[in-house]
């Protein structure tokens, strides 16, 4: 089994090449699976969180960061033995990410990670489309010139490695979302985001998207700073637009 890169800059045609491997579904061993670090278990063993909890807070993590592909198949008694956790938990964790439409059970306990799908694709951005600009107009007005200053250091960083943007990005986003100060809001489009991730990974080794982007949040700071609604709803239609673009071109890619 072999996994999109996390920490190294992959190129959109090494991404593209990854996904061309997994036309059919690959079984990732048990050894490979220890492989991958288990970064909730801190919260697990604090008590923070049910085995269930645990379960699909983990491997949730491991299909929207990359780090189980595509079309992986694994096997339930497997997963269950890596993160600790008996197979009824297990199995109601699975069964969630599988309502998420994240995996999909199998017979003999198998499970195999959901495909990249243009329809799916799609559906996210459909949504963004309306509401991302909503965000930022409600932010318009609420944000503070502090929260605007860290944003604008924020974008500065440029991580050189893959998941650093990624999580810069994220951070990014998420930051204007909450600033909008609507709950139900941010709550529906961190989960959007999320969903985005595993696409987004296409983009993340192109140098000229990532100069795109750097400009377009920059431009998107500077009307947080003139507190200017309707440019701001302009400017994150067209970045999310622009974002879509180039996914679909790397979607094309690899199939």
């Amino acid at each position: 089994m072999r996994f999109i890169p996390c920490k190294t800059s992959p190129s959109r045609k090494h991404v593209a090449a990854e996904y061309r491997e997994m036309r059919y579904a690959r079984t990732m061993s048990s050894s490979q699976l220890d492989e991958l670090e288990i970064e909730v278990s801190s919260r697990a063993t604090l008590g923070g969180m049910t085995k269930v909890e645990f379960a699909y807070e983990q491997i949730r993590h491991w299909i929207l960061s990359g780090k189980l592909a595509p079309k992986t198949e694994l096997d339930q008694g497997v997963l269950a033995k890596t993160l600790g956790v008996s197979t009824t938990p297990m199995r109601e964790a699975l069964s969630r990410l599988q309502a998420e439409e994240l995996l999909s059970i199998r017979a003999h306990h198998r499970v195999i990670v959901a495909a990249l799908s243009k329809r799916e694709l799609e559906e996210i951005y459909v949504v963004r489309f309306e509401l991302d600009p909503l965000a930022t107009k409600l932010a318009a007005n609420r944000i503070s010139d502090e929260e605007i200053d860290q944003l604008g250091l924020m974008i500065e960083q440029r991580p050189g490695d893959a998941s650093g943007r990624i999580a810069l990005n994220r951070k990014f986003h998420s930051a204007i979302y909450r600033a909008s100060g609507n709950i139900v809001l941010v709550r529906i489009l961190d989960s959007l985001h999320d969903r985005a991730t595993r696409y987004r990974l296409i983009l993340m080794g192109s140098e000229q998207d990532t100069a795109v982007a750097y400009l377009e949040h920059m431009e998107i700071v500077n009307a947080l700073r003139r507190r200017n609604a309707d440019e701001l709803s302009h400017l994150t239609r067209a970045h999310l637009e622009a974002s879509k673009a180039s996914i679909e071109t790397g979607l094309a890619q690899s199939t």
